[in-house]
């Protein structure tokens, strides 16, 4: 059962449409003397959209989603290797080791990577030493020095230690 009254409307509004999209429209008229006004409340949303973006920008290291890290730390790598004379293989093992660190969460402090929110520039990453003895970079990690609380004893628990001591005596 073939219908040829919807191929012929389907053909219809085919050359129909490329006739606009060409720019021949021979029999369609078009109102070019309207003109649309934003809205106050396009308008203000507009606006808050521009602040966002504005925002997004002037954040702390901390605050940059991991995509603008690893644009900023590349940026980094391409002056650090141009300033130290690093090419080659070096480099490309330089730029390995930053974006692993940066991946296994090392370079999320504000401590540890100086950035210029105003530049928006890597100045320096204060845990990336070079090692002399092995001619390579080296991530230092800072150790959390942690102190061990102990629990209150009882006085079971005081007799006991004081008995312990005598003994050794």
């Amino acid at each position: 059962m073939e219908s040829p009254i919807k191929e012929t409307n389907i053909g219809e509004n085919v050359v129909d449409l490329k006739k606009i999209l060409s720019g021949k429209s021979e029999g369609i008229e078009e109102d070019k003397s309207k003109s649309y006004k934003l809205s106050d409340r396009m308008q203000l949303m507009m606006n808050f959209v521009d602040e966002e973006r504005d925002n997004l920008k002037n954040q702390p290291w901390s605050k940059l989603d991991k995509s603008k890290k690893y644009k900023l730390l590349g940026e980094y790598i391409d002056k650090f290797s141009i300033d130290n004379k690093i090419s080659g293989e070096s480099k490309s093992v330089l730029t390995s080791l930053i974006t692993k660190s940066l991946s296994n969460n090392l370079l999320n402090k504000q401590s540890d990577v100086n950035y210029n929110i105003e530049e928006q520039r890597i100045e320096r990453i204060s845990i990336l030493f070079f090692n002399k003895h092995k001619n390579q970079y080296d991530i230092k990690i800072k150790e959390n020095n942690s102190r061990v609380t102990t629990k209150s004893k009882t006085n079971i628990d005081r007799l006991a230690c004081q008995s312990k001591k005598k003994k050794n005596r």
